[in-house]
């Protein structure tokens, strides 16, 4: 079973071109210790796939 808390570093382990947007997305959208909301992180994943 694959839980939340990993997907976003398989993504980034498969997509390594994407490390540093999602670097600079967590820092523009979560302050620390937040609880990240996994929905909204793959929009901006998708958008990074769709060059948006």
């Amino acid at each position: 079973m694959i839980l939340k808390e990993q997907v976003m570093d398989m993504i980034l382990n498969a997509c390594p071109s994407y490390k540093n947007r999602y670097s600079n997305y967590l820092q523009d959208n979560y302050e620390h210790g937040e609880e990240r909301l996994l929905y909204v992180d793959i929009i901006d994943f998708r958008n990074h796939e769709s060059g948006g």
